[in-house]
């Protein structure tokens, strides 16, 4: 359960880096880098908008929303497609400590 569970987290890390409308930086789980292993049900999720130029953090620009997928493949996140969880668009500014939540059955 763990090692699935860390294979996903880190998918999740993946798609938040590669959101359209920023560069992020600094993702956590629960407040690590990488982590091999977490064993918090819900865990929390953190990240920084960067310039993509100038790897600095953006000024006078803020978030608006995110979209966090999980995937159980690489593959499928490529294809913007979650098969374990598909927050949807969140009208939201919060990047830290968003909770990872599960699709219902």
């Amino acid at each position: 359960m763990k090692l699935q569970f860390a294979t996903i987290t880190t998918l999740l890390l993946m798609q938040l880096a590669t959101l359209h409308a920023a560069n992020l930086t600094n993702l956590r789980c629960e407040n690590r880098k990488n982590p091999l292993g977490i064993d918090v049900q819900k865990p929390r999720l953190s990240w920084i908008m960067v310039d993509s130029f100038e790897e600095a953090t953006v000024r006078n620009q803020k978030q608006t929303a995110y979209q966090i997928l999980v995937a159980s493949s690489a593959e499928l996140l490529k294809q913007n497609q979650g098969d374990c969880w598909d927050s949807g668009k969140v009208a939201s500014d919060q990047s830290i400590s968003v909770r990872y939540t599960t699709m219902p059955p």
